[in-house]
């Protein structure tokens, strides 16, 4: 049973510095919007083409399911903001009976200064990254209402499936403070 991992968090929240931390390379395959934009844009700033990247991704993304299905050694990360992500993990859950998902809802994305302050690292530093700061500066504020809501709609999926095995299936975990914990739902 492979284990797809969702980060949930916008630019500068840590999604791709967890990848590059915390999971095995050799054991982890790894689909980035970031990556398919440089790969078919030749920039990864490019925001032109975010239809064609998004159905690519997803194609990939199902591929690494169907491939990998009864592989347990195998982890999926789907490095994308992810917002809005919940009617993908219901119909995976419904559809691959074999697969895990472990939702990651990364919590600096309410700190829109701590955000820019590590985009300004990684460019300074010569880092390949999306250069998202004016995005931020202008919209933080729905970044967050965006984010708040997403983050009910899972709690209130998760609150359904309390009574069905699917629950066994999907764990969501919080990254704050550079630390991955339980998500308590009540």
């Amino acid at each position: 049973m492979p284990t797809l991992i969702i980060p949930i968090g916008f630019s500068g929240s840590g999604k791709t510095t967890y990848y590059k931390r915390h999971c095995n390379k050799n054991k982890t395959i790894y689909i980035s919007k970031d990556k398919l934009r440089i790969k078919y844009c030749n920039d990864i700033n490019d925001q032109s083409q975010n239809k064609r990247i998004a159905i690519i991704s997803n194609k990939l993304l199902v591929e690494a399911i169907e491939n990998n299905i009864y592989n347990d050694n195998i982890t999926i990360y789907y490095d994308n903001t992810n917002i809005d992500i919940l009617p993908t993990v219901k119909k995976y859950l419904r559809k691959y009976p074999e697969l895990k998902i472990k939702i990651i809802l990364f919590m600096d994305t309410f700190k829109p200064r701590l955000r820019i302050m590590r985009i300004q690292k990684d460019l300074d530093n010569g880092v390949i990254r999306a250069d998202t700061i004016d995005r931020i500066n202008q919209n933080y504020e729905d970044e967050i209402k965006q984010f708040k809501n997403n983050l009910n709609s899972i709690i209130k999926y998760y609150n359904i499936l309390k009574n069905n095995n699917m629950i066994k299936r999907l764990k969501i975990c919080k990254l704050q403070n550079g630390k991955l914990m339980k998500f308590n739902i009540y």
